[in-house]
């Protein structure tokens, strides 16, 4: 090996005790449970990418709208340039947020259909085939790489979806994307949580939200923590709290005592076009 490729391949090699980590979520669940306030509280320098007006929510938190800056989605082209002015040290940001990932899959759908349809007249510009999916799909899963390789915490606030497993009967509780898609998050993101939210009357004026994030995967529930110590739910839940001592790299592995369901066998899912036509309903 010459001195070039050797000092080239040394230049690669850092000691982990010097690498800052950063954090790389998706919550998932459903709509009013907290899953904008729960990201955008996060750090503080937040940037919210806004496809569906969810920083509304953000008002009734002042002390977390105060450190956040939206920015109002346009398409996937958008999401690539601010990637790159992240990673240019152009653009100062502790937290990005985007808000839904999984809406923003669906409306690049649309864009994808367009386009095609402007190439080829015999195609309906109002049905989408299978070659439209994959097109769709692989863009979509080339950006978020990209976004969850910044050097920042990234969190996606996703949609939930239930599929019932024709073989077993059970209902599955996952992201709501298509399964290529879900996998390419799932793999590359450290923290994976499915957020709820049990509302309690304390009285006819008074109510309070209890919200929980289930962290640990149970056999009908997508989730996964690489977060040593993690309970498999957490009771309300504080971004900045989970990561905190990781964060430092000073959180210990721990087995959790409550033990998990495995599932008992593979999961039926359906083909691509169904879950993409799927999400268009939620």
């Amino acid at each position: 090996m010459d001195q070039k490729t050797l000092d080239a391949l040394l230049d690669t090699i850092t000691p982990l005790v010097e690498t800052e980590a950063y954090a790389k979520v998706l919550i998932y669940g459903e709509s009013g449970t907290g899953k904008t306030v729960l990201g955008a509280n996060f750090g503080e320098k937040v940037i919210l990418v806004d496809s569906a007006n969810g920083w509304v929510s953000l008002k009734n938190h002042p002390d977390v709208l105060h450190k956040v800056q939206r920015i109002e989605y346009k398409g996937l082209s958008q999401l690539d340039a601010l990637s790159d002015a992240i990673t240019e040290g152009k653009l100062e940001c502790e937290t990005l947020v985007v808000d839904e990932i999984s809406s923003i899959a669906v409306m690049d759908l649309d864009t994808v259909l367009k386009s095609r349809s402007a190439k080829d007249p015999s195609k309906d510009p109002n049905v989408p085939t299978q070659p439209d999916f994959f097109a769709n799909t692989e863009r979509v899963r080339r950006v978020i790489s990209k976004l969850l390789a910044l050097p920042c915490n990234v969190v996606l606030v996703a949609h939930v979806r239930e599929d019932k497993d024709e073989r077993t009967g059970k209902v599955m509780t996952r992201p709501a994307f298509t399964p290529k898609t879900r996998q390419t998050i799932v793999q590359q993101c450290h923290l994976v949580g499915y957020l709820t939210a049990n509302e309690i009357k304390k009285d006819e004026d008074d109510t309070e939200y209890h919200r929980r994030l289930q962290v640990q995967p149970t056999a009908t529930i997508t989730a996964k923590t690489r977060i040593g110590g993690l309970p498999t739910v957490i009771d309300a839940p504080n971004l900045n709290t989970i990561f905190a001592d990781w964060k430092k790299g000073i959180v210990e592995e721990e087995a959790s005592t409550e033990v998990i369901p495995e599932p008992d066998g593979p999961t039926i899912e359906s083909d691509e076009s169904n879950d993409v036509i799927s999400l268009e309903g939620e």
